[in-house]
């Protein structure tokens, strides 16, 4: 009974593990909803030290936000094509701020090694706030997640992946 048990188990979180790796969110911008999310406005503190608040940006650039971690094997994954978007749009193009949800302390480090060119900003609860983090407010429950938000502050797309090139495109102009 044992055993059936254990291989139940074994097989479960497979299969669980490769639907949620398999699952492929959809991209508001592609979808015919016209129902539209307004983002949560937050400020929060860079690693260099500045303040950094999400309503700045609107009216001025699109912005995709990245919800991640410095021991988070999938977030590191990212990393060459944030780099990449980074480099291919200039910051009135698209604005990229990764927020580090992980308060061990190692992201200047991190960030240093691995040559990453956008802003990267710390969580409330990371800081010791008492207030809701941001990653609450945007209700993140695995990272990395990424949402993108045209610069009208709408949120097009939210997920556990990177958005499409075409979505990405139809925001930046």
């Amino acid at each position: 009974m044992k055993k059936i048990i254990q291989v139940f188990l074994i097989f479960f979180v497979l299969f669980s593990s490769g639907y949620a790796a398999s699952w492929n969110p959809t991209d508001v911008a592609e979808a015919s909803s016209s129902k539209k999310v307004q983002a949560i406005d937050f400020t929060l503190k860079s690693t260099t030290g500045r303040t950094v608040r999400l309503n700045h940006y609107r009216g001025k650039s699109p912005v995709l936000l990245v919800f991640w971690a410095t021991w988070c094997p999938y977030c590191k994954t990212q990393i060459p094509s944030l780099i990449a978007m980074r480099k291919t749009y200039k910051s009135r193009e698209l604005q990229i701020l990764a927020i580090d949800v992980d308060p061990r302390g190692k992201t200047e480090a991190f960030i240093k090694a691995n040559d990453i060119n956008y802003t990267v900003l710390y969580d409330a609860k990371t800081q010791g706030a008492k207030k809701a983090s941001v990653s609450d407010l945007y209700n993140v429950r695995g990272i990395p997640m990424s949402v993108l938000i045209d610069e009208n502050g709408q949120i097009l797309y939210m997920g556990n992946k990177l958005p499409s090139q075409k979505v990405i495109d139809s925001v930046v102009s």
